[in-house]
């Protein structure tokens, strides 16, 4: 017990030296910025209009539209896909009027750090190139640490930006916590983005459009029946972390 004690001793003391160094986001900031938009994320009253940029993913139809890019994630084990799968079932038979065609389930990951994409980079293919150079360079590091999973707790499923609905996650504990957000910190050099982590999985997008009340409280709904089977937890282990690629939001590839 005691050489068990010592060891998650060091590993914190090691992380806590890694926080000071990057003033990582700690679990109470991480939940108090998150708290509320993952809790409630809807408009509380009018119509519901999904984002312009959404259809630079999905078509007027529904339809996923040619979109190519590069990103960090995590694969996650075929439990947490099917119970992901059941989620998705569930919102296609509530509000599948409002969705676009399903994610196949294959595709479900959650995101550590997105880089870059058609729409936000000039020479495309030459920096998606030297991209993943820099991004395998340090999952290669990150392999070599051998470090212990992190664990997160699924928290809510919430609208994320009138785009997508998603699984909400937190860290679930203060060393998952300083693991995932120093994690994100390795690769602000490869593509710098303006914005923190926010852990989740995304179940869904909208087909673009604007939806009655109705249809919003529909989605509400939907969301509260849901996010009262939350609470679980799984891991994320770092040889799942990968750096892939994407034609459009049902197509991702390692390369």
């Amino acid at each position: 017990m005691k050489e068990e004690f010592y060891q998650v001793e060091e590993t914190l003391n090691k992380w806590e030296s890694i926080n000071r160094k990057y003033s990582l986001e700690t679990l109470t900031e991480y939940r108090r910025r998150t708290g509320k938009f993952m809790r409630d994320s809807l408009p509380g009253e009018g119509t519901f209009k999904t984002h312009s940029e959404l259809t630079l993913k999905v078509d007027g139809r529904g339809n996923f539209c040619s979109f190519s890019g590069d990103t960090i994630v995590f694969c996650i084990d075929d439990r947490v896909k099917a119970i992901a799968a059941g989620m998705q079932e569930i919102l296609y038979k509530n509000c599948g009027f409002m969705l676009s065609e399903r994610l196949k389930h294959n595709t479900f990951h959650v995101t550590l750090h997105d880089l870059n994409n058609e729409d936000t980079c000039g020479n495309f293919e030459l920096i998606m190139e030297q991209s993943k150079k820099a991004a395998n360079n340090i999952l290669a590091e990150i392999e070599r640490e051998k470090a212990e999973p992190a664990g997160v707790r699924t928290v809510s499923i919430f609208n994320m930006a009138n785009k997508s609905i998603v699984l909400g996650l937190e860290p679930a504990d203060r060393y998952s916590c300083m693991r995932l957000m120093e994690l994100y910190e390795r690769f602000q050099p490869v593509v710098r983005l303006n914005y923190p982590l926010t852990l989740h999985l995304t179940l869904a997008y909208y087909k673009p459009g604007e939806y009655s009340p109705e249809h919003r409280n529909t989605l509400k709904k939907t969301f509260a029946e849901l996010t009262r089977t939350c609470g679980w937890e799984f891991r994320l282990e770092s040889k799942s972390l990968i750096y892939q690629r994407f034609a459009d939001m049902n197509q991702y590839y390692t390369v």
